[in-house]
């Protein structure tokens, strides 16, 4: 278990170095960020919305998914349904931020930091974003200072 007060570091595609166009070599190493203190509360979480290809995936489950770094991936929810898949007059804000406050409280008592992480966040890839607005009011109305 890494020291909790030090970075962890992971090492891209197993190598340490990445070579680029030319011959070049850059450092492939990524600081993850300075870890949390134990015991620290924080009650608002973290809203990653993923845009597709950009590492998202790697970040949940190398990042998000370690309550050893003080995190905890939370799912977006409304009465147990994920948030991108209601119509839109199934969403409830008040029901949603209500659920979502129980959960992030529960983390924040735990010392950890939730984490509301998902790459449909961002939008529907296949269909250009169509409902990429809808969305961004969903976390602005569920989640009160996500800062969307």
């Amino acid at each position: 278990m890494p020291d909790s007060t030090r970075p962890v570091r992971a090492v891209a595609g197993g190598r340490l170095h990445r070579r680029l166009r030319g011959g070049r070599r850059i450092p492939a190493v990524v600081m993850l960020g300075a870890p949390l203190r134990r015991g620290a509360r924080m009650s608002e979480p973290i809203v990653h919305i993923g845009y597709h290809k950009s590492g998202t995936t790697w970040l949940q489950r190398t990042l998000f998914a370690r309550a050893d770094l003080g995190y905890r991936r939370l799912r977006f929810t409304q009465d147990g349904v994920d948030v991108v898949r209601l119509h839109d007059f199934d969403f409830d804000a008040a029901r949603c931020r209500d659920e979502m406050a129980r959960k992030v409280e529960s983390c924040a008592s735990q010392g950890l930091v939730a984490v509301v992480s998902s790459e449909r966040l961002s939008g529907n890839p296949h269909s250009g974003g169509y409902d990429s607005r809808t969305l961004a009011d969903r976390i602005t109305a569920a989640l009160p200072g996500a800062g969307c």
